[in-house]
């Protein structure tokens, strides 16, 4: 007995160590760290992002519709064939009127400025903007998304290091408890079967540990993963970014702060991002529509410019012209092509109007589970806090009966667990009420 409590020990120091010696160059995350690093790495956020620049040029570009484009044309040659040279007049060459050609230069300048087209510049525009407005409300939705996936992944992972500690302590009085029955049975005051029972509960009570642990680096794992970093790697978090109980009045306040169902789901419909977004995409489609009928229209664009040309570098006021005109366009047959465009259009419009419904009942949904599971939580804390207080009492009757020889082993055991389990299911309460409210806020598009 001696040998196995002495091996249990060293195992316990070297393990306690080698955590210490490892914890030098562990990286501790708060849970503001957390937040501000996943908004810079993670993948959804950076892929949306990455649409910004094509989105905003596709503006600018339709913006640019309504200015006028200009060119301007520069040329020169020179032909080094023999050819009949009307220039000459010097009477020593009339004998030879064939030279080499002179150098041919040109210049041209010239804009084109369309004064209609069905108005398709202007629902082009139009489109453009409400795409970008789409974009921009989408990625804000999805920064909320990933604070929600965040704030779970971190409270989960804290939830899981603070079951490993209170296994790891479950486990440490064990330790003691195995001491001082190793110590009794030497004394001839308790039986052997005492110890064999107390080695066996220990052997249950690290077997906890060891899960426990696992569990806790599982949700670290995950938490990296939302973060956008990679999984692998070694890291601890702070449970001191999280209460552990819940303040006075916290839930009544909370309460008060969203209402009914019928107002919060008036709040969401006009906070939620995803909605703005799908309303602003189907505004977009519908511009696009009108933009692909404006072929059916005539289109009139008005151009001018200046023109030089002349075998010398020179002259430009006489041998140059200006003009001006414009340009009547009447479509007559286009081979159905405008046809197709339009109803394509139509499709879409219809298609965004369907997910602005699919959102809509989506988050009616969302919204009422979350009141549900606020609801539960609030009832879990209530129940595990008279559970907790009943076990404490409990557990300390039924030691001082075991101490005094009053009960056996497995009534102290059954009491020991009870203890443990009630205290895992408060703070599991504890933080799924935290975990609640922030659900209820982001299906309201209030979460920050």
């Amino acid at each position: 007995m001696k040998k196995f409590l002495i091996v249990l020990l060293v195992i316990g120091l070297a393990i306690n160590l080698y955590s210490q010696e490892k914890g030098e160059n562990i990286k501790v995350y708060t849970l503001n760290e957390c937040l501000k690093i996943a908004d810079q790495n993670n993948p959804e956020i950076r892929q949306m992002l990455a649409r910004m620049s094509s989105t905003s040029a596709d503006v600018t570009s339709a913006f640019g519709e309504f200015l006028p484009s200009l060119s301007v044309n520069m040329g020169y040659r020179r032909t080094f064939s023999q050819v009949v040279n009307p220039y000459v007049t010097d009477s020593s060459l009339k004998a030879n009127p064939y030279s080499n050609a002179p150098n041919l230069y040109n210049i041209d300048a010239g804009f084109q400025y369309t004064l209609f087209n069905g108005f398709g510049r202007e629902n082009n525009y139009n489109r453009a903007k409400e795409n970008f407005n789409s974009l921009t409300q989408s990625i804000q939705y999805t920064r909320k998304k990933v604070v929600l996936d965040i704030y779970r992944s971190y409270v989960q992972a804290v939830l899981n290091k603070q079951i490993m500690m209170i296994r790891q302590e479950n486990f440490n009085l064990g330790l003691k408890e195995l001491e001082k029955v190793k110590a009794r049975y030497e004394a001839g005051v308790t039986p052997v079967n005492f110890v064999y029972s107390q080695e066996a509960d220990l052997g249950t009570r690290e077997l906890d540990v060891v899960k426990a642990q696992n569990d806790m680096r599982i949700a670290q794992s995950n938490l990296l993963i939302y973060m956008g970093l990679t999984p692998e790697s070694d890291i601890d978090i702070s449970i001191e970014s999280l209460p552990a109980e819940i303040k006075t009045g916290e839930i009544e306040e909370f309460r008060k702060e969203i209402s009914n169902y019928e107002s919060s789901l008036k709040t969401a419909l006009a906070k939620r991002f995803d909605y703005k977004a799908t309303q602003s995409a189907i505004k977009s489609a519908v511009y696009q529509l009108n933009s692909s009928g404006s072929t059916y229209w005539p289109s009139l664009t008005a151009n001018g410019g200046w023109s030089w040309s002349n075998f010398y570098f020179q002259d430009f006021s006489s041998k140059g012209s200006s003009f001006i005109g414009l340009n009547l366009s009447i479509p007559i047959f286009e081979n159905f092509r405008t046809n197709l465009n339009v109803e394509n259009a139509k499709l879409q419009v219809e298609s965004r109007q369907i997910d602005l419904f699919n959102i809509e009942q989506s988050i009616k949904q969302t919204l009422k589970t979350s009141l549900l599971n606020l609801n539960a939580s609030e009832k879990q804390l209530e129940i595990t806090d008279r559970s907790l207080k009943s076990a404490v009492k409990n557990f300390d009757y039924s030691n001082e009966r075991f101490r005094a020889g009053a009960s056996s082993v497995s009534d102290y055991f059954i009491a020991n667990n009870l203890l443990l389990t009630t205290q895992i299911n408060r703070i599991t309460a504890v933080y799924s009420y935290f975990i609640s409210k922030k659900e209820v806020l982001y299906a309201l598009g209030l979460l920050d």
